[in-house]
């Protein structure tokens, strides 16, 4: 194994254990008693090392077998079963339920069941846990790698492993960002727009900042994927508020009192009757007035452009 890998470029077997898995031996129909060559009794995680140290007066290969294990596999648990019943339970094995094995039989499962249940998911060189996604690139790349050149850096391959997730991870925060933003009953004042596009954007950056893998060193591959997509969809969002915004104005102007008698007027040309410029302000005073209550939640220069323009007639 430990030719088919490298490290930084060299084949050794002195860096193993950061990508193996936790070293668990299950000791089926396990009948000796545990003790050691003294008589006094052992646990079965003291069996397994015992049996893993060297014996000088064995052959060379016999020590360099468990030598290896012991480097490859720092963390060893070893679990000795002991038969589950009689032998005609034994034959009936398949058709019987767990719950009439033999109650040794069934601690022994038991304890060996918590420890895989307790135990950590393996990690990456930055501590991260390595989830589903992440173990399917490395498996895709170690393969890939180890058909084509016969053998597979790990730390290469973990980079092009973190490089992938980060992406996704990146683009994961991008759509929190649109989440929040396609939540908003829009059209609202810029002001807020803006508060509640840099409230969403920096949830999405925390989200990037607290589940990326090995970002910094990869130039930043998860920030700028998020950072890309918010911008664009900030500006988009923005756009969509100004028209919802324009809309809106018309719309409520429309409805004014007199708005179309003005409008109808001003096409007549009665105002240019004598004292008709008189009339005609106070038309637009009231049709301003009212434009203006109705549309108090927004800003002065938000909603004067439709207004201005309305005068305009």
């Amino acid at each position: 194994m430990s030719n088919k890998i490298k490290f930084n470029g060299k084949c050794n077997d002195g860096n193993l254990h950061i990508v193996l898995p936790s070293f668990a031996l299950v000791l089926r129909n396990f009948t000796k008693k545990l003790k050691d060559k003294n008589g006094k009794a052992i646990t079965a995680d003291e069996y397994l090392e015992k049996a893993l140290e060297n014996k000088k007066d064995m052959r060379e290969q016999y020590n360099k077998t468990r030598e290896s294990i012991k480097r490859s596999f720092q963390k060893r648990r070893c679990f000795a079963m002991p038969p589950p019943g009689d032998y005609e339970l034994i034959e009936q094995l398949e058709n019987i339920s767990f719950s009439t094995t033999c109650k040794h039989f069934q601690a022994s499962v038991g304890q060996m069941l918590e420890y895989v249940y307790q135990e950590q998911p393996k990690r990456l060189l930055t501590s991260k846990p390595i989830n589903g996604s992440v173990f399917a690139n490395l498996v895709r790349d170690f393969v890939k790698s180890i058909s084509i050149e016969g053998v597979s850096d790990v730390d290469a391959t973990y980079t092009r492993a973190a490089i992938e997730e980060n992406k996704k991870i990146g683009i994961a925060a991008s759509k929190m960002f649109q989440k929040h933003m396609e939540d908003l009953m829009l059209p609202i004042k810029r002001r807020e727009l803006h508060q509640k596009c840099t409230d969403a954007r920096d949830a999405a950056f925390q989200h990037v900042f607290g589940n990326s893998i090995y970002d910094g060193l990869n130039g930043n591959v998860a920030f700028n994927v998020a950072k890309e997509n918010i911008e664009v969809f900030s500006k988009k969002i923005e756009e969509r508020n100004e028209k919802l915004l324009q809309e809106k104005c018309t719309q409520v102007l429309e409805e004014c009192s007199n708005y179309w008698a003005l409008k109808e007027c001003v096409e007549s040309k009665c105002f240019h009757e004598e004292g008709g410029i008189h009339g005609y302000r106070e038309i637009c005073r009231g049709i301003e007035d009212e434009y203006n209550e109705r549309l108090a939640s927004f800003e002065d220069h938000e909603v004067e452009f439709v207004q201005r323009k309305s005068f305009e007639l």
